[in-house]
């Protein structure tokens, strides 16, 4: 089949976009207001887009709350969204009235940052201590603004359990991270759906292009 997503002429019950660009990472976001108001809340749309330095994003519809606290504080916090915690992943995403600690309201205790002021979700195996880089709107190929934004942090502050740090090496499967897939549907890493394809120096090698002489 083939469709234009501008015409929805793909003639099934549900938009099927969302499951062919999946499962993603789910950004479970901490932000604070300068009145000290919390929020926590998961955002689909969310990757690492830089090593060095390392930088985040999640892409949120429409202002929300979030958005508004991050760009107050300038900080927050990407806490990992794991099996363990995938009920309160869930509830964090209702709709709460502002100024309303999700958190506290589903039953997760908060742990102190270090370097920004959000707390972390303490019994998440991961967070990322962030600060505010820029929030860019998006616009469609008529350059009209959609109702989409972006938000981009720098990590400045990493927390592990290092419970899950085995031979030297951070063990993803073991932590159970969950992921957002199309509809309803959620998906988790388990050990055994990992595999490895390893490179070698000799392949990357092949793979470089060739160098160029002095004379080029």
């Amino acid at each position: 089949m083939f469709y234009e997503p501008s015409k929805a002429n793909h003639g099934l019950p549900h938009n099927p976009y969302d499951a062919i660009v999946g499962p993603r990472p789910i950004g479970w976001i901490t932000s604070m207001n300068s009145k000290g108001d919390i929020n926590l809340a998961p955002y689909s749309y969310f990757n690492s887009v830089s090593t060095d330095p390392p930088m985040v994003m999640f892409a949120s519809e429409g202002r929300k709350d979030t958005i508004e606290y991050v760009e107050e504080s300038g900080e927050f916090v990407c806490n990992l969204a794991v099996w363990n915690l995938r009920t309160q992943v869930k509830d964090t995403s209702l709709s709460f009235p502002r100024g309303v600690n999700e958190m506290a309201e589903v039953g997760l205790e908060p742990a102190s940052s270090v370097l920004v002021r959000p707390p972390r979700v303490k019994a998440s195996p991961c967070a990322l201590e962030c600060k505010w880089l820029q929030t860019v709107q998006l616009k469609d190929l008529s350059m009209r603004p959609a109702p989409r934004y972006i938000v981009f942090g720098q990590v400045i502050g990493i927390h592990i359990d290092e419970t899950f740090i085995k031979e030297g090496l951070l063990d993803t499967a073991a932590m159970k991270p969950i992921h957002r897939g199309g509809y309803q549907e959620y998906f988790v890493t388990t050990a055994d759906a990992r595999f490895s394809l390893k490179f070698t120096e000799q392949n990357r090698l092949k793979a470089a292009p060739p160098a160029k002489s002095a004379h080029e």
